[in-house]
């Protein structure tokens, strides 16, 4: 096992984080490629028209109360914008809709979005 100086020496210093991940050089193909790759879709926001305002549970089931544009209603576990509802963006999924804290939280592909009620 390295002793404390080994470990010590071996750490770069000019890490401001050093739980970030370390990034290291790539060769001139590799880096030409990924310049000119589209960059990613950006963090998931809620459109400016969505409003969640409540929940409820009906026969055990939660439901989420929103409100999209002129339309209202609710939301169950496994609905997606566009195919089961309009009132959530098209290819959105309700993952889970939390009745005890107020929260609504929903996918599309690997990013992930929250909505929580906000106390009066």
């Amino acid at each position: 096992m390295p002793s404390k100086q080994q470990v010590l020496a071996a750490a770069p210093t000019d890490r401001p984080d050093p739980f970030a991940p370390v990034i290291r050089p790539q060769s001139a193909g590799a880096a030409a490629g990924a310049a000119s790759r589209p960059a990613g879709p950006g963090p998931l926001r809620l459109p400016e028209d969505f409003r969640f305002s409540g929940v409820i549970a009906i026969a055990g089931v939660p439901q989420a109360l929103v409100q999209r544009s002129e339309q209202s209603g609710s939301v169950v576990v496994g609905d997606q914008g566009g195919r089961s509802t309009r009132l959530i963006p098209n290819g959105w999924v309700v993952t889970e809709i939390d009745v005890q804290n107020g929260r609504l939280r929903m996918r599309l592909g690997k990013q992930t979005i929250s909505a929580a009620l906000r106390p009066t």
